[in-house]
């Protein structure tokens, strides 16, 4: 199984991730939104870092 692609456990339209709280491999389903949506959600230091990648 490949953690963190699309369809890896053939599951549609999920991925599959590790839980840290839980201590299990789990699939969920993305979240899309646009860059107006992050920007909402966002400070404006979390959304350079996060969406433009701007860590230094």
């Amino acid at each position: 199984m490949k953690y963190g692609t699309s369809h890896a456990s053939g599951e549609a339209g999920t991925i599959t991730i590790f839980n840290p709280k839980t201590g299990r491999v789990e699939d969920v389903v993305p979240i899309v939104k646009t860059d107006a949506g992050w920007q909402e959600q966002l400070t404006p230091l979390q959304f350079a870092i996060a969406r433009k990648r701007d860590t230094e």
